[in-house]
């Protein structure tokens, strides 16, 4: 894996939180109510998200989950006041917002599943 000031790694990852996006499953709990299938659909669809980014799936799931745990420590931080006065300067935040839509919850679980 390349380092954090490649280009190409910033267009991956860049690609990779857009494939994430597309695919709600992968973050919104409400959009994953199948029980019996959740962890093959949910390995599929980390797989597609894989071949977009020509990565292995479970690489791409360990990045996502990092980029995840960043952001929400951004938020607490501007929750706690941290940074009231200002954004986060963080290149991924703001790409980052559409896991914070109304109703919908980053799921741990489901990134996580192997």
């Amino acid at each position: 894996m390349s380092n954090g000031g490649n280009v190409d790694d910033e267009f991956f990852r860049y690609s990779l939180i857009e494939a994430v996006r597309v695919r709600p499953q992968l973050w919104m709990k409400s959009a994953t109510k199948i029980r019996g299938s959740r962890r093959q659909l949910t390995s599929k669809l980390w797989a597609e998200v894989g071949s977009i980014t020509n990565r292995p799936g479970a690489e791409c799931r360990k990045i996502f989950k990092n980029l995840i745990d960043v952001k929400r420590s951004n938020d607490k931080k501007l929750k706690n006041g941290f940074l009231a006065e200002t954004k986060p300067k963080w290149k991924y935040y703001e790409v980052l917002n559409f896991l914070n839509v109304k109703g919908s919850r980053l799921h741990k679980r489901y990134i996580m599943e192997k």
